[in-house]
Order: structure tokens, then C-alpha cells, then sequence
């Protein structure tokens, strides 16, 4: 299946999610991804173990495909399922190209699907919850369950709060903010003397 804008190094690779709720995830929770057709994903789609997936607007366009049809997706090396899709998405976000080299990193070449069909995937040792919780000071009581009842298949889970990885990124951006911010005041100083 061809991906959207396959111009690049690597062509027809795509991101494959194993998702919950779409509305649990905050690209579409906050409109970068919009419902352009059909529904979203839900945790009754991930309890019923359907074959269902969801693709862009871009992709589904490329290989003339819609809601209700069938597309197949490479499980592992050469096994494929084919998976119904029940939406397809669109993304309302701006994208620079300056920082994507891979095909599978364009948001239009994300699948999504429920969680269950990466449990006998090759993708099943690595596992990406978005976990929402009123208080950040539960987060290592959380974490401590999840490892306890081993509710991920026994992975080791480790919560990384979205503040921390939002500093972490932003940090060379936090950096050159200060700098400006003392050079202009320098400039203020300056121009007063």
C-alpha cells in the first residue's frame, strides 16, 4: 500500500499504533487529528479482538480505499491480517519536512489499530500507554501497580510524565530564550547609560 507523499528515502513504511481510545491520545483529543470519516477507535474495539484499523484521509485517497473496506498489514516478517477500517483521520497540524526522513514519520502514515492485534505482532515487546490521571503524585503508586499485576503482558512499565518530556525537548529552546532574554536587557542598560 502505497504511503502519503512516498517521495521519501524509504518508501511504503508505515507507523503501526496499538491504541485504546483515540480520544485518550492527545493529538486527537486536541484536533491535531480529526475524524474525517467513519468513528474513532474505543475500548470496546480492543475487548470484541476485531480486526479494525484506522488510516488518514491522504493514504486512504492514494489507494482508493473508504470506510468498510479491508486493507492488509504486515503483522510480522511476512504475515499479513487483514484489517476493516472503521475511520479514517485527517491532520490539521502544519508539519515541517526539515526534520522527517522516513516515510513512516509523516502523520499521515499512521495506522491505528486496537491494542490486542499487537499482542502476536513483532511489535508486542514494546508497548506506548497514554495514562491520564488527576494527580501527579499518584503517577509512581500507578506505576507500581501496573508492574505489580503485570497488567501489560509483564513488561516493565515506567511512566514518563508529558511535563518531563515537554522540558527535556524544549531544554537548547529554554537555553536561547535566557540568552536573549539577557542580551536585551543588556541592550536596555546599555542604551539608558
Amino acid at each position: 500500500m502505497p504511503c502519503a507523499k512516498d517521495w521519501f528515502y524509504r518508501r511504503d513504511q508505515f507507523m503501526l499504533y496499538g491504541i485504546s481510545d483515540c480520544m485518550a491520545m492527545h493529538k486527537f483529543a486536541k484536533g491535531e487529528y480529526t475524524l474525517e470519516d467513519g468513528r474513532f477507535l474505543n475500548r470496546d474495539d480492543d475487548l470484541s479482538h476485531r480486526n479494525i484499523c484506522m488510516i488518514s484521509k491522504d493514504v486512504a485517497e492514494l489507494n482508493n480505499v473508504s470506510v468498510g473496506d479491508s486493507i492488509d498489514i504486515k503483522i510480522r516478517d511476512n504475515d499479513y491480517k487483514a484489517f476493516e477500517i472503521v475511520g479514517i483521520y485527517g491532520v490539521s497540524i502544519p508539519l515541517s519536512t526539515i526534520t522527517i526522513g522516513f516515510s513512516y514519520e509523516m502523520p499521515e502514515n499512521q495506522i491505528f489499530v486496537p491494542t490486542f492485534a499487537l499482542e502476536d505482532s513483532k511489535y508486542s515487546s514494546c508497548y506506548n500507554f497514554q495514562i491520564k490521571l488527576r494527580d501527579d503524585a499518584l503517577a509512581d503508586k500507578v506505576e507500581a501497580l501496573i508492574n505489580e499485576y503485570k497488567l501489560h503482558g509483564g513488561i516493565t512499565a515506567q511512566l514518563i510524565k508529558v511535563s518531563e518530556l515537554y522540558e527535556g525537548n524544549n531544554h537548547g529552546i529554554r537555553a536561547l530564550e535566557r540568552i536573549f532574554t539577557a542580551v536585551q536587557y543588556g541592550g536596555i542598560i546599555s542604551a539608558a547609560f
